[in-house]
C-alpha cells in the first residue's frame, strides 16, 4: 500500500468469502467448480488500531474484532 497510514485512519479491506448465498454487497461473484457455493469479495471498512511492527497493521472492525494485516497486502487500500 502506498502512502503512510496513521492510527485511527479508516481503510478498506477486500475480503474473500465463500457461501451458498452471497449478500447484497458481494462483488466479483463466481460459482465453485461443483456449483454448490459461490466465491466472492466483500469490502470491509476497518480502522487502523495499531502498527505493532514494521510492515504490519492491526485493523479493528466496527464490532471490535482485530485482524493483523501486512501493509503490502493487495486487498488493503485507503478509504477515499
Amino acid at each position: 500500500m502506498k502512502g503512510r497510514l496513521v492510527i485511527g485512519e479508516p481503510v478498506i479491506y477486500r475480503a474473500l468469502k465463500r457461501s451458498p448465498h452471497p449478500g447484497p454487497r458481494a462483488a466479483d461473484i463466481s460459482s465453485e467448480t461443483r456449483g454448490e457455493d459461490y466465491v466472492y469479495h466483500v469490502d470491509k471498512y476497518w480502522v487502523v488500531a495499531d502498527m505493532p511492527d514494521e510492515g504490519d497493521l492491526l485493523l479493528r472492525t466496527r464490532k471490535g474484532k482485530e485482524h493483523l494485516v501486512r501493509t503490502n497486502d493487495p486487498n488493503l487500500r485507503h478509504l477515499h
